[in-house]
């Protein structure tokens, strides 16, 4: 391994590198501090051709809210913070005479050392010795030689309509704006991936630790797929969240201020709709992962910021339909608060929100004894203030009322309740009070 790293930073070729790679997870697994130490040795290899990469190459800007979104940002190279470089020959656009003032020495990166390919690894976990044989039957077999000729070369399908398929259709001819800077397709094509079940995953990404990520050119691999991929479809989805969530805020404040139950169906039903849909993507993302997805504590919170506004509508169209006097809004109570903490928690992405959110992360799990003797404390004493006012000594007593009412009109007032979870629910206020 010390030799494939030294080697290809002499010689500035990735190349060498494909034998660490290829054993790159199996050492993480049973030797992740030489792992860790080896991968610090790939953090800074110098590019082969500096120029051409500049010539030759878009950058992977950091996505940022502006008001002229369909146009490119025109921001010089030389004032950009951490550039990200993609070799693309054909989009690459000239470089004008500010970006030759950008003198910073640029380096390259293997997503290899990021993720590995599924099936790959599949075959060779299952048969160790298949590994030369991969080798063999990928590059000598009679099969693949006439398969190249046949499919890459000399089809009829490939020389008629290359120019047609490839390079002149339609809609880029007609659109090249949208095709080309706003992308929107990208964004349509990701969202039916992540909505369809039985979307295959191609590649797999190594089971690092917090510490791995910190690697500079691992860093610079992530940064990538964000700024290219995962941000607009973040951003995306985080639009209908908040419309989501304003569905909520807006059933709760109705209720408080406008008491028209009637005139709340239409919301209820809406927020039944998107709850369906933001469960359903979670429900994929978990049955295409489970491991990565039950390691995740944020898919908790996901998983109530959803459900329980479902059961909420669901449970407040029961009332309303019924006009059931004794129904509550306690479940739409507490989805304020789970939905408020959902949307400060998805916009972890900016760093000054991810520190907030890790401070509370941290603070619950290192308190997290304590939060439990509070429970059962609160617990116990809502049990012990129910059975001093409610108890009954005797067969066929009537539950006490309580000794501080004076009169009919204060005792009204002053009962207190024996359903349990309000009970609960008082003597927390109580306590905190």
């Amino acid at each position: 391994m010390d030799y494939c790293v030294s080697h290809a930073n002499d010689s500035r070729n990735l190349a060498f590198l494909s034998p660490f790679f290829g054993a790159l997870r199996q050492c993480m697994e049973i030797f992740p501090e030489e792992a860790y130490d080896r991968l610090s040795g790939i953090a800074y290899i110098p590019v082969m051709h500096r120029s051409y990469i500049l010539n030759f190459s878009t950058i992977a800007r950091p996505p940022q809210l502006r008001m002229v979104f369909w146009e490119r940002c025109s921001k010089p190279l030389r004032k950009m913070t951490d550039p990200i470089f993609q070799l693309d020959v054909e989009r690459a656009t000239a470089r004008g005479p500010d970006d030759n003032r950008f003198t910073r020495q640029i380096f390259v990166a293997s997503f290899d050392a990021l993720w590995c390919y599924k099936d790959e690894r599949k075959s060779l976990k299952s048969n160790p010795d298949s590994l030369a044989a991969v080798q063999v039957t990928e590059t000598t077999t009679w099969w693949r030689y006439l398969s190249q000729q046949v499919t890459e070369k000399t089809t009829w399908w490939r020389n008629r309509f290359l120019q047609v398929t490839e390079k002149t259709t339609w809609w880029r001819i007609r659109f090249p704006q949208v095709t080309e800077k706003t992308a929107w397709w990208r964004i349509l094509f990701q969202i039916w991936l992540k909505t369809h079940i039985k979307t295959h995953n191609y590649v797999e990404t190594h089971d690092f630790s917090i510490e791995f990520y910190d690697n500079p050119a691992i860093a610079a691999l992530v940064s990538y797929k964000w700024n290219t991929i995962g941000y607009w479809y973040w951003f995306t989805r985080y639009v209908f969240q908040c419309c989501f969530y304003l569905l909520v805020l807006t059933a709760a404040l109705m209720q408080v201020y406008y008491p028209m139950p009637s005139r709340l169906v239409g919301v209820f039903i809406a927020i039944i709709f998107m709850a369906l849909n933001f469960l359903w993507l979670e429900f994929v993302q978990a049955r295409r992962s489970p491991r990565c997805y039950t390691k995740c504590g944020h898919n908790v919170l996901d998983i109530l910021a959803f459900l329980l506004p479902l059961c909420a509508s669901i449970d407040q169209l029961v009332v309303i339909s019924k006009r059931d006097p004794q129904g509550n809004t306690r479940a739409l109570s507490f989805s304020v608060l789970v939905v408020f903490l959902h949307m400060v928690f998805e916009l972890r992405i900016n760093q000054s929100v991810c520190k907030f959110v890790t401070i509370i992360k941290v603070a619950v799990y290192e308190t997290g004894v304590f939060f439990i003797l509070f429970g059962v404390g609160i617990l116990a004493f809502a049990i012990a203030i129910l059975h001093l006012l409610r108890s009954c000594p005797y067969e066929g007593c009537a539950p006490s009322k309580s000794s501080n009412s004076s009169n009919s009109s204060n005792s009204s007032k002053s009962e207190f309740s024996t359903n349990f979870f309000t009970v609960l629910f008082n003597t927390y206020f109580f306590m905190v009070k």
